[in-house]
């Protein structure tokens, strides 16, 4: 029976650390940072440890989710931006994202090559986004302010 060192304990810490940041939507270099390594340690660790590269893509998946979330976010609930009138806050708009609708249509698009006519991926995009959404707004994932 072999027990772990403290040196792989440390990586172990590292990389849960790394796979943290990763996974909210860090860019490498930046949860690399955050986990007190250089991007190339976290690069060879993927490279030679085929459990970590699993990790890896999962926190990219996580990620990705959030992001897509967030973007379904401002595309269909959009974003509220103060209105002046003269130098005062008279109210406030809502503007949605029109190329992030897009953007989320295109994606869907390509996961969905094939599957019947563009009405039909369109429909189904949709039908995604707004599932999407209502998950985040039951997850307390969006915020409700007016």
């Amino acid at each position: 029976m072999t027990f772990p060192t403290q040196a792989t304990k440390a990586r172990k810490a590292r990389q849960a650390d790394f796979l943290g940041a990763l996974a909210t939507g860090a860019a490498v270099k930046d949860a690399a940072k955050s986990a007190g390594v250089q991007p190339r340690t976290v690069y060879k660790w993927r490279d030679k440890d085929p459990v970590f590269a699993e990790e890896w893509q999962t926190a990219l998946r996580t990620s990705l989710t959030a992001l897509e979330r967030e973007a379904a976010r401002r595309a269909l609930e959009g974003t509220k931006k103060p209105v002046y009138r003269g130098g005062e806050l008279v109210g406030h708009v809502t503007e949605y994202s029109d190329q992030m609708l897009m953007f989320l249509l295109k994606r869907h698009g390509e996961r969905t090559a094939g599957e019947g006519t563009l009405e039909d991926q369109v429909k189904g995009a949709r039908e995604t986004l707004f599932e999407k959404f209502a998950s985040a707004l039951e997850g307390g994932g969006a915020d409700k302010a007016s």
